[in-house]
């Protein structure tokens, strides 16, 4: 009972270290067979020379000349051997690898209780060598009105920055988070899979789907925390696809901002001209030159001090909203609750925005995108 004891003790200390591997490697990618392959990967090494270690410390004492204790020397190293080769590198993997997505079940009521480990959200995927070849894109999607007339546009540029080719596309009717999984999605099928890149965004929601939330929608048979489907499922199944194997970085960018990403803000004038024209553009159908932001997208008010309205800044329509503010708006706040802007993008709690006629949204739009 006393040996039972002693082996039963350390290989769970051997099994724990395994599994939080493999565990961690689950959280971050939802795929069983590549958590199992990577925590075992991770660990190998480790709990290889632990275990030659502990070996050696317990065969040191079957030259005792005391029976018991020879005998719980040798039955301790023949117990460590076959704990850190047969059972870590053939039979958990195994037992792993055939229980699939039943490895990560869980009762509701426990499911809720555990805490859940943060994920990254500004870097998926990581490589060492930099970014000297790594292309840099940017994907944007708009919708005028959410729903509304939406559209979707990626840009991609060379390893200095400079644009190179772009694309966007009509959607029809569709809400703004549609057009920006769309937008991502058809990024992706542009890029090869074996290029490295960095994909700039400004859409909170697109880049958590895809980096944050996803591994836990797949544990939960596609249901959200509260128990409910996920929207735009089909589009999140589809990235989750193409991000398979693929060395990508995302990175956030705020939209409407000076000092605002150059891309970003050609993508979102792309997306923006496409939700409006409902027609397709782009390099491949003979557009050369790239669509060129409007100030609003790019400069915001140099001082949140109140300014009065010219007729200049009139709304990009021709009409302004009674109320409303043609152009800048003078006094700003900040956002307790996430929303939509008039010009069909998202803002973040913490994020300033003004009034814009009876609506809420960024300062710079001034209601030129409403509607």
């Amino acid at each position: 009972m006393m040996m039972f004891g002693n082996v039963f003790g350390l290989s769970m200390d051997y099994e724990i270290f395994l599994l939080s591997a493999i565990a961690g490697a689950w959280h971050r990618t939802g795929d069983n067979t590549v958590a199992v392959g990577t925590g075992l990967a991770a660990t190998g090494r480790v709990i290889s020379s632990a275990a030659l270690i502990m070996t050696a410390v317990f065969l040191s004492f079957a030259a005792s000349p005391t029976v018991v204790v020879k005998m719980l020397a040798v039955g301790l190293a023949v117990s460590v051997v076959l704990d850190a080769t047969v059972v870590r590198l053939v039979l958990v993997p195994s037992a792993m690898f055939l229980m699939g997505r039943a490895n990560w079940w869980l009762p509701p009521f426990l499911d809720r209780l555990l805490p859940r480990p943060r994920a990254r959200v500004a870097v998926s995927v990581r490589h060492d060598r930099g970014m000297s070849d790594r292309i840099i894109a940017a994907c944007d999607g708009a919708a005028k009105g959410n729903p509304g007339p939406a559209a979707w546009a990626w840009v991609i540029a060379d390893v200095h920055g400079h644009p190179e080719r772009w694309e966007a596309g009509p959607l029809g009717r569709a809400t703004n988070n549609v057009g920006e999984l769309t937008a991502l999605q058809r990024l992706l099928e542009a890029v090869a899979p074996g290029t490295a890149v960095q994909v700039r965004m400004d859409s909170q929601y697109a880049m958590k789907a895809v980096t944050q939330w996803l591994p836990a929608w797949k544990r939960n048979g596609w249901k959200t925390a509260a128990g409910k489907p996920v929207a735009n499922r089909e589009l999140v199944e589809s990235i989750d696809a193409l991000l398979t194997d693929r060395d990508v970085e995302f990175r956030y960018v705020p939209a409407h901002r000076e000092d605002g990403d150059h891309l970003n803000a050609i993508a979102d004038q792309a997306a923006s001209d496409a939700a409006v024209s409902q027609e397709p553009a782009g390099t491949a159908l003979g557009h050369a030159s790239v669509s060129v932001p409007a100030p609003a997208r790019s400069t915001p008010a140099r001082s949140t001090s109140a300014r009065r309205p010219t007729g200049a800044s009139s709304a990009k329509n021709g009409t302004a909203a009674k109320g409303a503010t043609a152009g800048r708006v003078g006094v700003t706040i900040k956002a307790k609750f996430p929303g939509t802007c008039p010009c069909g993008k998202q803002y973040a709690a913490g994020e300033k925005i003004g009034k814009l006629g009876s609506r809420w949204g960024h300062p710079d739009c001034g209601g030129a995108d409403a509607g």
